[in-house]
This record gives structure tokens, C-alpha cells and sequence, in this order.
């Protein structure tokens, strides 16, 4: 038995170390398993150390916090390099999870201990405790303001996103045969959830389509035909409770494709509730290579009315904040629906556009002559603008271009950023206010960019009680006004913005209250 128990952790680190976390938890979990009396402690409390750390790297969280907890209480009063592991990781979790407080408090006890050590100072943990205190009293403020700003409340959009990415399981017994397993959860924004917040919705299904495709072609258009599968999941438990938003679908597959079809995609969605839908990469069963995948995790839907008017858009959230898409964009984009000579046959300039799906609507739908999408100067966030242009426009698009134009940089002059700012007669922006650090570089920036002729509208979202420090920067001296519009988004607009077909004919969606009715739009204009 503890010969299967040190089998088990070591292919569970190989397979961690090969980034197969599923595997590696199974593994780990087999480990576990095969405990008996007169065992090595000391193996066991790593199986579970370690088991949290896959967990973690598969965001199931209350299961990585299980581990560590049950590792801890194992070790007793046990203090060595190991319990330093599992605090540093219990104080991820917490952070995870917008516990700030929580997580601040197991740092500051393995500084207690271990200030000098090597991990502490390989893995920034001291760099960290400024940001979390400042985060933890952040989030006190919130709370008893009773404000919007948490990171988790009722007025974000829930979606449906990976918890890992699709993989191929092949069977020796069939070289036919093969199964492609995906797992996925529904969370919001910040991949985070909340069971109270998904008990809002009384019932709903999670259905899966396959889709067999060939990324060299128009890929929106092959995603409107017929399915070579469906699948369904109920997102209630077996006892009538609501679940947990996971579901793991495991699609068997027959070789070879139909003719001129190289890969799968998977269409998922909840059709009966405001969840925006998921669409995988293109993924070659004959590989497990992902289309796109070297930067790349997911696709979005995102449309301004029926599947003719519905383009994809990449999302790569591993880069950052720029890499996917915020709830604001869905506001932005109804509102500019609504308003469409706002940007009709106009030249427009984007700030922080992260994925660039608003600039790319803007584009395809609202009929502008151009639009510029700019963002930090990094290769990852420009390298996923000009993916989400060459996917939707083409290589040699015109129309859409990209450039980095990062605020508190004063513009370069003949760039084509500056070109791109002196040529706009149109401003747009979306979820840009966010962070206090960057509240004086984006309102210089605006100010660079906004001319008399030439206004800007925002897309804002309150995510900080210190936004307002934003906001106050629009004195009567600084030459720049920043006026509220009334506008209030629909529910059934937002699920028709974020899926492949118009939902206001379907009466059985069943909308979130108030889901995005706290985000505004915002006129910034010159004096």
C-alpha cells in the first residue's frame, strides 16, 4: 500500500509538472485512496499539500482549501518547509476568493516564522502585503457603504468559463475512437462564485454542441450549422438544491471528420438563463493541439441582434486584465446600438480595448468608417487585438488596426498611434476605471485625445469606492467635463449582445435581476 501511495505522488507530479492537472489530481486522489495503517506521514500530508496545488490550478478552490486544511490539521503543531507551502497556498486561495482579510492574516503568520526563507522571497509574498491590506480595507469600506465594488454582487453577468481546457483521450483498443473531455463552471467576471447568486435562476440546463470545423474558413459561419452533437447537463443536484456550476462533458468522437473538417468546437450555453455562452478553440483530435492556443483559452459570442449580426472574439486571460471581456462592453455596445450616429461613418479611437470586442462591433455593425484599437505596449495584449482583427476582418484588414498607446506615456509624434488620435472624430472606452494608479495617466490621456470636436463616451462600471477620485479630476479648470447619460440596458439586450441569436422571442430566458443596471455611460467632452 505505501508502495501505491509513492506511485501515486510521483505521477501525480509528473503530470502536474506537465500542466495535466486533472490528471495529476486523480492521481494524487488514488494516493489518498491507499492509505493504511503504519503509513508515512509524512507522504500523506504532501498528497494532500499537493492535491491542493492542482485543485488550485483548476480554480476549484473550496476543494484546494479542503486539502490544505485537512494537511494542516494532520501536521498538528508541525512547522517546517511543507506548512509554509500549504500556508502561502491557503492565502492564494483567500485572495482568490476576495478574502482579502484572510489571506493577509496567513501571510503575516508564515512571516512569523519564515521571513528569510526562500520561498518568501521567490514568490513576492512581502510585496503583496501592501496591495492586500489596502485590498482587505477596501473591502471593508464596501461593504459597509453597501456600494457596488465587490467581486462578487448581483448586477454582474454570469458566464460560463473554463475550468480546464478541452483534452483528447485516446484508446489504444480503437485507432476510430477517441473522447474529447471539457470541463467548465458558471462564474462572473472575475471567475468567482457565489452558490446564492446562481440560486437565482430556479432551473436551467447547460447544453454542449459539437461542432466539426476547419479554422482556415470563416468560422462564424460554420458554427451556424447543424451541430454534430447536443448534450445536456442539469445545473440542479440530484436533491433539488442548486450546484455548484461545474459540469464536466465528456463528447465521443469518431474518426476521421467529415470531409474538409479538421477540428472541434464546442458551443456551450445555458439557453434558458442570462449566462453568456462559451465557445472552445478549435481543438484537432488527431493532436490535442488547440488552434490559437499559443496565446489564446475561449472564444465569446458577441452580437447586436441575430446570428447574421454576431461576430466571435478571443479571449486570453492568462495575459491579464486585458484578455477578456468585461460586463461593461455589453452596456457600451447597446448604448452605442441605440445611438448609432454616434459612430456611423465616423473614424473612431478605442482606449484600453483588451480584446477589442467593442471596436470590432463598432466596426462590423455601427457602419464606422475606421477604428483604432489601442492598448498598453505588450506584446501579448497587441499579439490578441490583431488575433480578434485577423479573425474577424482578415489578414489585410484596413478598417481595424491596432497600436499600443499606453497612458502616462506622453503620445509619440508620427506614430501611428498619433496618427490614429489626430485622424478619430469619435472616442470610445469601456471598464478603463479601475485602479487608483491609473486614475491621473487615463485622465491625461483623455485629455491628449479630447478636443473640442471631438468627445469621448465611457463605459463604466463602479469596482472601487475610490473611483470618485476619478471622477473629481473633471474640475472646471482642467478644461474636460464628465457628464452622466441616462441609459438603462435591458436584461433580455444584454443575453441578445452575448449570444449567436435573438433572445427577446424566447420567453423561457430567464435574466438575473438587475444584472448591469449599475454600469453608466459617461460623456467626456472639452470646455
Amino acid at each position: 500500500m505505501s508502495a501505491d501511495m509513492e506511485l501515486n505522488y510521483r505521477k501525480g507530479n509528473e503530470s502536474f509538472l506537465a500542466r495535466a492537472y486533472e490528471e495529476a489530481e486523480i492521481h494524487y486522489s488514488n494516493g489518498l485512496e491507499a492509505v493504511h495503517p503504519g503509513l508515512d506521514v509524512t507522504l500523506l500530508h504532501r498528497l494532500f499539500a499537493n492535491r491542493a496545488q492542482a485543485r488550485l490550478s483548476l480554480r476549484d478552490y473550496d476543494g484546494a482549501l479542503k486539502d490544505c486544511d485537512e494537511c494542516k490539521k494532520l501536521m498538528g503543531d508541525a512547522r517546517n518547509d511543507l506548512w509554509l507551502k500549504v500556508t502561502l497556498r491557503r492565502a492564494k486561495i483567500y485572495e482568490l476568493n476576495g478574502d482579502f482579510a484572510k489571506a493577509l492574516n496567513e501571510i503575516e503568520a508564515a512571516l512569523v516564522l519564515y521571513r528569510s526563507h526562500p520561498l518568501i522571497k521567490s514568490s513576492g509574498v512581502i510585496h503583496s502585503i501592501s496591495r492586500l491590506k489596502a485590498a482587505a480595507t477596501l473591502d471593508f469600506k464596501v461593504q459597509q457603504e453597501n456600494t457596488a465594488g465587490t467581486l462578487v454582487h448581483q448586477h454582474q453577468k454570469l458566464r460560463i468559463n473554463l475550468l480546464s481546457p478541452p483534452k483528447v483521450k485516446k484508446y489504444a483498443s480503437s485507432k476510430d475512437e477517441i473522447t474529447i473531455s471539457c470541463r467548465l463552471c458558471i462564474t462572473n467576471e472575475f471567475h468567482l462564485f457565489r452558490r446564492e447568486i446562481l440560486a437565482a435562476y430556479s432551473e436551467g440546463v447547460m447544453i454542449f454542441k459539437a461542432f466539426a470545423v476547419n479554422p482556415s474558413f470563416p468560422l462564424m459561419e460554420q458554427l451556424k450549422g447543424e451541430p454534430m452533437s447536443t448534450s445536456e447537463y442539469a445545473l440542479l443536484t440530484d436533491d433539488g438544491g442548486i450546484g455548484d456550476g461545474r459540469v464536466t462533458h465528456d463528447e465521443r468522437v469518431m474518426l476521421p471528420l467529415p470531409p474538409n473538417k479538421t477540428h472541434i468546437v464546442f458551443v456551450t450555453a445555458c439557453p434558458q438563463l442570462s449566462v453568456v455562452p462559451l465557445i472552445t478553440l478549435p481543438l484537432d483530435p488527431s493532436t490535442g493541439d488547440m488552434f490559437w492556443g499559443d496565446l489564446c483559452e475561449n472564444m465569446r459570442f458577441i452580437s447586436l441582434g441575430g446570428a447574421k449580426n454576431t461576430f466571435l472574439s478571443l479571449e486570453a486571460v492568462s495575459i491579464g486584465l486585458a484578455g477578456k471581456l468585461w460586463d461593461s462592453t455589453f452596456v457600451a455596445l447597446a448604448f452605442l446600438k441605440a445611438h448609432p450616429n454616434i459612430v456611423r461613418s465616423k473614424r473612431v479611437l478605442e482606449l484600453g480595448s483588451g480584446t477589442g470586442a467593442l471596436g470590432l462591433a463598432i466596426s462590423r455593425f455601427l457602419d464606422a468608417d475606421s477604428v483604432c484599437l489601442t492598448d498598453v505596449r505588450d506584446t501579448n495584449v497587441l499579439s490578441l487585438l490583431n488575433a480578434n482583427i485577423e479573425l474577424n476582418c482578415g489578414v489585410a484588414s484596413s478598417k481595424v488596426t491596432a497600436e499600443a498607446l499606453p497612458w502616462g506615456e506622453e503620445i509619440v509624434p508620427d506614430s501611428p498611434a498619433q496618427i490614429a488620435v489626430e485622424c478619430a472624430e469619435v472616442v470610445v472606452a469601456s471598464d478603463c476605471v479601475y485602479a487608483p494608479e491609473l486614475y491621473v495617466p487615463l485622465f491625461n490621456m483623455l485629455d491628449a485625445v479630447v478636443t473640442k470636436e471631438r468627445c469621448c463616451y465611457l463605459a463604466h462600471r463602479k469596482r472601487n469606492p475610490r473611483d470618485s477620485e476619478f471622477f473629481d479630476l473633471f474640475t472646471e479648470e482642467s478644461g474636460l467635463s464628465c457628464v452622466a447619460l441616462s441609459f438603462v440596458m435591458d436584461s433580455q439586450e444584454s443575453d441578445e449582445i452575448a449570444s449567436s441569436k435573438s433572445t427577446k422571442s424566447d420567453a423561457t430566458t430567464v435574466p438575473i435581476l438587475e444584472s448591469l443596471s449599475d454600469v453608466k455611460i459617461y460623456l467626456i467632452s472639452r470646455t
